[in-house]
């Protein structure tokens, strides 16, 4: 079992389904699954790492072509 603390020092466990962030254009909960997850530790940094809504995920695919 994982653990992060909150802001008040408890502990909270962490699950596959509890992991989320919030999207950097609109402010949404965005949950991220365990693989996803795993690619970002694997591959880079929790706090360099963005992860967009559905929608606004979109918007930026489309701004780019």
């Amino acid at each position: 079992m994982f653990y992060t603390t909150d802001d008040n020092g408890n502990n909270v466990e962490l699950y596959e389904n509890n992991i989320f962030t919030y999207c950097p254009d609109c402010g949404r909960k965005v949950y991220v699954d365990e693989e996803l997850f795993a690619d970002i530790i694997l591959e880079t940094d929790l706090a360099g790492t963005t992860v967009f809504c559905d929608e606004c995920g979109k918007k930026h695919v489309r701004s780019k072509n």
